[in-house]
């Protein structure tokens, strides 16, 4: 849609969690993100790597297109979409339930062949993560609509931790959703004096 944010999206590997590590217990921090546009202070040697996995939704046809134009054209569609009925998909549009996937797998790879000393952030549009957080939790399950948790706002965060079940399996349990700086809950965020 038009207006987003970079639809490549990017891990960085600072120190990636391990399941079952005293790491994995305190959870991805976010403390060294700041600033509108999550500018990330992060030592010399690490870089950023682009992951296709990590992309934004795609919405075929619509992609790049104005609400209002998308609205005007296709009404019955858009009604649809608006209405969390499915309209984009006629377009060639990306399912919500095959976002979230994407993203947990991309999720668990990453964790799971990390060391114990490496956490993951991982920075993409508001939408991959609200649907990812929806897949690893198993809401999309409960309502396949994907409609039970809001998208993200600019340069929030979202924090898992890792909680070893008696099983023997790993579930990740959710601390943070939608979370942000102190300078997002002032008229500053959206509107910064130049």
């Amino acid at each position: 849609m038009a207006g987003q944010a970079d639809r490549a999206g990017a891990a960085l590997p600072i120190r990636r969690i391990a399941p079952g590590t005293p790491a994995a217990r305190r959870g991805i921090r976010p403390e060294s993100c700041h600033g509108h546009g999550a500018r990330l202070r992060r030592p010399a040697r690490t870089g950023l790597h682009p992951r296709a996995r990590v992309r934004e939704r795609n919405f075929g046809e619509w992609e790049g297109k104005e609400l209002a134009e998308l609205e005007r054209e296709c009404p019955e569609d858009y009604r649809a979409w608006a209405e969390y009925r499915g309209g984009e998909l006629r377009h060639g549009a990306e399912t919500k339930a095959a976002v979230g996937e994407r993203g947990r797998a991309a999720l668990e790879e990453w964790s799971f062949s990390a060391g114990a000393d490496t956490d993951l952030y991982v920075f993409s549009h508001g939408s991959w993560i609200a649907q990812t957080v929806q897949t690893v939790l198993g809401l999309g399950a409960i309502h396949p609509d994907f409609a039970d948790v809001v998208s993200m706002a600019n340069a929030h965060w979202v924090r898992f931790v890792a909680a070893d079940m008696p099983d023997g399996t790993l579930r990740w349990r959710l601390v943070d959703y939608n979370h942000g700086p102190a300078l997002a809950d002032t008229d500053q965020w959206e509107h910064p004096a130049l």
